[in-house]
């Protein structure tokens, strides 16, 4: 909304009996170059009172934080806003999918300040949106192939802790792919659990034997859809993966990872 707008509209509210004076009264204050948006609490009066109040206010704004690796089961309240292509950047229209719980892949996680008393999701949406293009967008990749790597940034999101291994973890899987070898993801296996309403921090042999097209251990390829939200570290790691010919990964007690290039390896770094 510019300023002029404002103006006019304060004046159908009431609050102002001159809404051209008052958008002169703004340009003269310099609020029409600043005018941030929020909710302003002011009184009725002249248009140079109101401009005046406007200038001194300090707009209230409420945060909202996205969390790299939120679920997707938490993003309810997010479903009609995502519905809606026009509250993404034209640039990015093209590219998103048709199933609206994907669309999450194009929302770029940080902390965003919204007005209160207007929708909160399609406030989010638009900003988050907006961020991903600004940090991620501009690449030559077809709207599957984005698909694609936002699907193994949200598996990098859940099986790395430390974003210095991100681009390495990436490229293991990237690698298995290559040679048509399951990826053995277990976050995907402990989604897929999610999903039947079971919570798990450690799988067992049994676990890992649940039949879901989320459970990369039995099915080649990618799972169907994302499994969190990845964060921008995942996100760069899947589009701009380390070179490696690592086959394998397995964590340390400290969180980090053993990557080896044969099953030998692999077995040998488990003992440690």
């Amino acid at each position: 909304m510019t300023a002029y707008e404002a103006a006019v509209e304060l004046q159908h509210q009431g609050f102002v009996d001159d809404g051209r004076a008052l958008a002169r009264w703004m340009t003269k204050f310099g609020i029409d170059r600043n005018l941030r948006p929020g909710l302003y609490r002011i009184r009725r009066g002249s248009p140079w009172e109101v401009a005046r109040q406007i200038r001194s206010e300090e707009p209230e704004l409420r945060r909202v934080t996205l969390i790299p690796g939120t679920d997707g089961d938490e993003w309810g309240p997010y479903r009609e806003a995502l519905e809606k292509k026009a509250l993404f950047p034209q640039e990015l229209q093209g590219l998103l999918p048709e199933i609206i719980e994907d669309r999450i892949l194009f929302l770029l996680p940080e902390t965003y300040y919204v007005v209160p008393g207007f929708d909160e999701a399609e406030q989010v949406v638009r900003q988050a949106s907006r961020l991903w293009l600004q940090k991620l967008g501009g690449r030559e990749l077809s709207a599957q192939e984005v698909l694609g790597r936002g699907i193994l940034a949200s598996i990098v999101e859940k099986e790395v802790r430390l974003d210095s291994e991100r681009s390495l973890a990436a490229s293991v899987f990237l690698n298995r792919l290559d040679r048509k070898m399951a990826l053995q993801s277990c976050a995907t296996v402990v989604y897929a659990w999610k999903e039947r309403g079971r919570r798990l921090a450690r799988l067992s042999h049994e676990d890992l034997k649940i039949d879901s097209p989320f459970n990369t251990y039995l099915h080649s390829g990618l799972p169907p859809h994302p499994i969190c939200l990845p964060g921008l570290v995942s996100w760069r790691a899947a589009l701009e993966p380390a070179e490696s010919d690592f086959l394998f990964f397995v964590a340390k007690g400290d969180g980090s990872h053993i990557f080896t290039r044969t099953y030998k390896e692999h077995l040998q770094a488990q003992k440690k």
